[in-house]
């Protein structure tokens, strides 16, 4: 496996994992906003 496979790989995988950030995180919006306040740096 070629390093740009790879990479392109990681990249899948974070954007993957971000939308379903992104999907948790509008589903939980209403009651923990305070929390993911906390959450982003």
């Amino acid at each position: 496996m070629n390093a740009a496979a790879s990479m392109q790989q990681e990249v899948q995988l974070a954007v993957s994992s971000f939308a379903a950030y992104l999907h948790q995180a509008s589903r939980k919006k209403g009651r923990s906003e305070n929390r993911q306040a906390s959450v982003i740096p």
